[in-house]
């Protein structure tokens, strides 16, 4: 299980993903932008 701090991290880091996806959804989500949030969400959740 994660620690709170990072719990909290991670869920800060989706939502703040979740207006940059739906602008993506507008215009077609590339492959950079999924990649970048995995990656993105590794990081977070790595520190």
């Amino acid at each position: 299980m994660l620690p709170g701090g990072q719990l909290n991290e991670a869920a800060s880091a989706l939502s703040a993903w979740k207006p940059i996806e739906a602008v993506a959804n507008t215009e077609a989500p590339t492959k950079v932008e999924r990649t970048f949030f995995i990656i993105h969400s590794v990081y977070v959740l790595s520190r």
